[in-house]
């Protein structure tokens, strides 16, 4: 499927199988790479349940159920709702009635390398977390002799399955696994994440080429022509928060993972790194989540603060020198602008800056909990 924007991302992302390849691509092999990534969740979850390790022993496995639970959940929603993702990439590649954004092409390729950079450090958090459990097997083992524990060395984390699997080749085959469990998991999640923030950011160009075109208006000195440029605009404007509704009734399902979990597996991660029998790739766990919910909630605010600059624009231009019915469209322009775009991820809450405070509280809350409980 070709597009304008963010060639390189979705070309990742339909090297994962999450984004079709064509028109007429079904769903069904986004579905069974979720299916055959599911095994670190529904293993590590098993073995909490059997053995009713529930207790700060075994937080590493409590947060490796939760933070698969996370990824599974968004990688769910994402391929359930990805008609309305082609439909904005698709609306925002299309320049054929309003024109294409001043020094497009610069924002595009700009993006482009930060999208790819974000890309980057995704892998270097992905690589930490599983292969930090292999190199520090000896320090888990002298961890399990000095407090007397029964930890399973040298995996992402401990799993159930129905026979013994700690000789050779058997737990090589079972941290294969879930290597490729980590990798495809975190990798799918994290990428389509910074699909979802592309779509975003050219949003805000689109907003920014609409606050730009409105002094071209007022420069127009033939009245029917202005009223004309005028109703364009307009048009524009309702078009773009067009698009921004669709975002929020695509984007929330999936983005609602940030309320649920996050902030659990944030509080987890934090008892985790105090802990000296810990299994080393929490850091790098909490690097890899940290930064989507970084990036994504300042691109929430970003698309916040520019929508709410273009009734300030209006505002600040010389309206009140045009004649009576302009003035009048203007006063319901700026009536309209002063409801911003919200992505939200949940019933009472959107990205936006506050979005990290309240996670950040949440973690907090349950480090405290956790830390009392041990």
């Amino acid at each position: 499927m070709g597009h304008v924007i963010m060639n390189e991302i979705l070309t990742y992302v339909t090297l994962l199988g999450l984004w079709p390849r064509s028109r007429k691509s079904t769903k069904t092999i986004s579905y069974l790479i979720i299916l055959s990534s599911s095994f670190l969740f529904f293993g590590s979850l098993l073995y909490l349940v059997v053995h009713r390790k529930f207790g700060s022993n075994e937080i590493d496995s409590i947060e490796t159920v939760t933070s698969q639970f996370a990824v599974l959940y968004y990688m769910t929603f994402f391929t359930l709702k990805r008609e309305g993702t082609v439909r904005i990439i698709d609306q925002m590649s299309d320049f054929s009635k309003f024109g294409k954004p001043p020094l497009f092409d610069q924002h595009n390729k700009r993006l482009n390398y930060l999208l790819s950079y974000f890309v980057i450090c995704l892998f270097v958090a992905i690589v930490g977390v599983v292969a930090l459990p292999a190199i520090y097997t000896g320090s888990c083992h002298k961890a399990n002799e000095q407090l007397n524990l029964t930890k399973t060395c040298g995996l992402v984390a401990p799993v159930w399955l129905p026979f013994d699997y700690n000789g050779y080749p058997l737990k090589f085959l079972v941290f294969a696994w879930e290597g490729y469990c980590c990798i495809i998991t975190y990798a799918c999640s994290g990428i389509s994440s910074l699909v979802l923030v592309g779509t975003m950011e050219h949003l805000i160009i689109r907003i920014e080429q609409l606050k730009l075109m409105f002094p071209e208006i007022l420069n127009e000195a033939n009245r029917h022509i202005r009223e004309q440029k005028l109703k364009n605009w307009v048009q524009y404007h309702l078009a773009l928060f067009g698009i921004g509704k669709l975002m929020t009734a695509t984007y929330t399902y999936c983005l609602s993972v940030i309320v649920l979990c996050v902030g659990i597996l944030f509080g987890c991660i934090g008892v985790s790194t105090m802990q000296s029998a810990s299994s080393n790739n929490s850091v790098f766990l909490f690097l890899g989540w940290f930064q989507s919910l970084i990036v994504l909630s300042v691109c929430g605010q970003r698309l916040i603060d520019t929508c709410l600059s273009v009734g300030i624009a209006v505002y600040n231009s010389r309206w009140y020198d045009m004649d009576v019915s302009f003035q009048k469209s203007v006063h319901m322009i700026l009536i309209r602008s002063q409801k911003p775009i919200l992505i939200y991820t949940g019933p009472f809450s959107y990205l936006s800056h506050l979005l990290i405070l309240s996670v950040l509280q949440t973690a907090y809350s349950y480090i405290n909990l956790l830390s009392a409980r041990g």
